[in-house]
């Protein structure tokens, strides 16, 4: 600090030692008194505790940084955040990519397609098997398993589904499937059950026999 005639004012701040141990931080202003050729004769010096300040500006920096920090990290979580959803939406576009794939194979096989409930009631059907039985989309979705084999009757439906429990597998039989219109059509079924999830299906796939 150099104190002449054209500066005749500085200003330091300082750290300073309390008695007590603590840091304490002070801040003075020396101003030089010179005589008419520019000689320093002395000084006067005015200091004031700063040490508030200095601590709010300490905290102050110390939640900067911690924001930044927080910042930074909640800013790397939402990219991994977005990546995650970006991997997700590719995952579910690919899914319904290949369900679709299975729905228009399913609805343009060559056999007929039906897939029953436990309680006989169909629970979906392709468009072979309602063009072989002479229903629509909407009227097959009402007929059950008994409406369409009159040779199945509930105790042989239960036989079935309490055999299928230890043995699986498919059975290939020559039998008979009734249309709309009443007449009844001879057909080779393939016959199996399986289960997806909590749910267990009969599925018949059936050809006419010309």
């Amino acid at each position: 600090m150099e104190i002449t005639p054209s500066t005749p004012s500085q200003t330091i701040a300082f750290k300073a030692i309390q008695p007590d141990g603590m840091v304490a931080y002070e801040e003075w202003t020396y101003r030089g008194i010179f005589n008419e050729k520019g000689t320093l004769l002395g000084y006067i010096a005015v200091g004031r505790d700063i040490s508030r300040e200095k601590h709010l500006e300490e905290q102050l920096r110390t939640f900067h940084a911690s924001f930044e920090a927080l910042v930074k990290q909640r800013t790397k979580e939402m990219r991994q955040a977005n990546q995650d959803l970006m991997k997700e939406i590719a995952r579910r576009e690919r899914i319904e990519r290949e369900l679709l794939i299975i729905e228009a194979a399913f609805h343009h096989a060559s056999d007929s397609i039906l897939l029953f409930e436990r309680s006989g009631k169909l629970w979906r059907a392709n468009e072979t098997s309602c063009r072989l039985l002479g229903y629509t989309q909407e009227e097959i979705n009402g007929i059950t398993v008994f409406d369409i084999n009159h040779e199945i009757t509930q105790d042989i439906w239960e036989d079935m589904w309490e055999k299928a429990e230890y043995e699986p597998g498919i059975s290939r039989v020559i039998s008979t499937h009734v249309r709309k219109d009443g007449t009844v059509i001879p057909v080779e079924v393939s016959r199996t059950f399986f289960t997806a999830g909590p749910m267990t299906l009969f599925c018949s796939i059936a050809r006419e026999i010309r």
